[in-house]
């Protein structure tokens, strides 16, 4: 994006706000924090989906962060007082502990094999789309207090390509039991967004997930697991992204994002 936004002629100090785990919630809650503090940035950029969806399952609930599952352990130790029982904590937790026990990574295999077959898919993927849509109308109120636009993107996941290339395959194979729940999804964002491109608002919301659907990148990996592409991905993401910033870019004169 900085290289992108300084060949167009136009000086911007980017920060990125992104951590593991946040879905819109936290970025929402991110922002407000930055805003309270002084920190007013001239462009705002929402860049979503993967972890909307991913924290929805892992949680049976909409709104949270991804590891909020872990979070219960870690206020645990915040309360002990105590080294041996600190220590206790530490071990039941270690690395060693799991050869003993199921791992982390298969604990949360589970909980979303659990969510997707307990739950209503309808009413959960519903419930995704109605907490982002809440949190756009919030920052979009947030920012405009502030004078500070805001724009949304729905990034591009490894099942919204129309065809995987030849590697990618064997991500969308190995993620076979959660990739109808993700598309579902994205199908319904894209609708919505197709649906209501008049609403002010849904017109700052901007659907990424066929950004490599191009006929001469079929066979060209960009992803290496669900959400994350490699550097020639990132490139075509920022071209996408920059298409709709640059009017908005082009009216600042000192641009911070």
């Amino acid at each position: 994006m900085a290289k992108l936004i300084g060949a167009a002629g136009v000086t911007a100090e980017i920060t990125n706000f992104g951590q593991p785990g946040y879905a819109s919630t936290q970025e929402l809650i991110a922002l407000n924090l930055e805003l309270q503090s002084g920190n007013i940035p001239d462009i705002v950029i929402f860049y979503d989906g993967f972890n909307d969806i991913g924290a929805t399952l892992m949680n049976r609930h909409s709104g949270l962060a991804a590891d909020e599952f872990r979070r219960g352990t870690q206020d645990d130790l915040l309360r002990r007082t105590s080294l041996a029982s600190i220590g206790a904590l530490l071990v039941a937790h270690s690395s060693i502990s799991h050869l003993f026990r199921p791992s982390t990574k298969d604990e949360l295999i589970s909980q979303i094999t659990e969510t997707l077959h307990s739950a209503d898919p309808t009413t959960v993927i519903e419930s995704i789309g109605q907490c982002y849509v809440a949190n756009m109308k919030l920052t979009q109120a947030v920012c405009a207090a502030h004078s500070a636009p805001v724009v949304f993107f729905w990034q591009p996941i490894v099942f919204s390509r129309s065809s995987a290339a030849p590697a990618e395959k064997s991500i969308v194979d190995d993620n076979a039991d959660n990739k109808q729940f993700y598309l579902l999804v994205y199908e319904m964002m894209r609708n919505y967004i197709r649906d209501n491109i008049n609403d002010p608002l849904i017109s700052r919301l901007h659907y990424l997930g066929d950004a490599f659907d191009r006929p001469e990148l079929d066979d060209t990996d960009f992803f290496w697991d669900r959400c994350h592409v490699s550097e020639a991905g990132n490139a075509i993401i920022a071209n996408r992204i920059m298409s709709h910033l640059l009017p908005i870019i082009r009216s600042q004169t000192k641009t911070r994002l």
